[in-house]
């Protein structure tokens, strides 16, 4: 077994024979009782006065015992780290030392202790067994390599999968798939056992997004959900799997966007998906910038003025804008008078300056830039 937990090069052999060779590092690799261990092999990095480099002792003797000899250069070498590792056993803590020479150097010892199993049971949720799951180590979520990673294993009737030969150092990520149910990627889960692990049931959500307006479809549109992103097709169609009960899809193309009343948190649509054969429509709404003249009583420009768009809510009392208060975005005048408001889920608003008139605006009724005259009052 030679994959590492980083890249290698082995640098050097480690016959005693070797005349124009001097060790510069060696130690003992046993077992948690003290035993010998020479399956293992021991790995590390050289740390010069201005570079780095590693290396690789593939040979131990079998009282445990290895060194490491290396030709000698004009570098100068400063420190070294080293570690093991050795089939059933995980990989030993790295130490850092000096060479050997340098003050305060002595052998490293390396003591390995025996790799442990991992027992995984998926349920559903009446924490029934669900014996047609699959449970995969990710490949990207190891420190150290395993025969398994990627490799989907079945679990047997009682729900249950045995991981064997885990690093008790390492965290993993675990994927679980089943048919009928939402996959599920566990991340940085600790090697403690056993493991429940939850799925939910799920259902095909199919839906199209469509102009509020226009009833038009939105082709090529992103769409994120918590299942992952989505794009509309040139029908406005998409589907994706979804719990039972809701799907949550917010719409992220330019120039649309969802109203802020629709859902706690923001722009997220909730849609019943008990029947999966419906095809729901979701309607969201073109945003687009607003331009804003401020002027005196004798219709000139006033540069430097400050505006502030304040979000009126349809349901002011929703939590949100009971603790926090509506939204709101300002905006100053350049030197025609003129400031602009990018695109915004801002269904209505107040537009507001000192001295000036407020005003109440409905997004759809704008069809060009709004004036607001300073000293006019309502």
């Amino acid at each position: 077994m030679r994959l590492l937990p980083f890249a290698m090069l082995a640098l050097v052999a480690t016959s005693a024979h070797a005349d124009d060779k001097r060790t510069v590092l060696d130690g003992v690799v046993v077992t948690p009782d003290g035993k010998p261990l020479p399956s293992a092999r021991v790995a590390g990095t050289l740390e010069w006065n201005d570079s780095a480099s590693t290396f690789i002792v593939d040979h131990l003797e079998p009282d445990g015992s290895w060194k490491l000899e290396l030709t000698p250069s004009g570098s100068r070498l400063k420190s070294i780290r080293v570690t093991a590792w050795a089939l059933g056993y995980s990989n030993a803590v790295e130490v850092r030392t000096v060479p050997r020479g340098a003050k305060g150097y002595k052998p490293v010892r390396l003591a390995m202790r025996p790799t442990i199993s991992l027992e995984v049971t998926v349920v559903d949720g009446a924490n029934a067994p669900v014996p047609t799951a699959t449970v995969t180590i990710a490949h990207d979520s190891f420190s150290t390599e395993h025969p398994l990673k990627g490799k989907p294993q079945h679990v047997d009737r009682a729900g249950k999968v045995v991981f064997a030969g885990l690093n008790d150092q390492d965290t993993i990520d675990l994927e679980v798939t089943a048919l009928g149910y939402l996959d599920l990627r566990l991340s940085s889960i600790a090697l403690v056992k056993p493991l429940v692990i939850p799925i939910e049931r799920g259902a095909m959500f199919f839906g199209r997004l469509v102009d509020r307006d226009t009833g038009k479809p939105i082709a090529d549109c992103k769409l994120l959900t918590y299942r992952g992103d989505l794009k509309t097709d040139a029908a406005g169609n998409f589907q994706m799997l979804a719990p039972y009960g809701a799907a949550m899809v917010v719409p992220a193309c330019e120039h649309y966007g969802t109203d802020w009343d629709l859902a706690p948190g923001g722009s997220i649509s909730t849609y019943d998906v008990q029947d999966g054969a419906n095809v729901h429509v979701i309607k969201v709404r073109r945003i687009r910038p607003v331009e804003v003249h401020v002027v005196d009583a004798r219709k000139r420009p006033i540069a430097g003025a400050t505006i502030q768009r304040v979000f009126a809510p349809k349901n002011p009392y929703q939590p949100m804008f009971v603790k926090h208060g509506p939204p709101t975005e300002d905006a100053t005048t350049d030197a025609k008078g003129v400031a602009v408001f990018g695109e915004s889920m801002m269904d209505e608003f107040e537009l507001v300056v000192e001295g000036a008139a407020g005003r109440h605006v409905k997004l759809a009724d704008v069809q060009g830039p709004i004036t607001l005259e300073l000293g006019r009052r309502p």
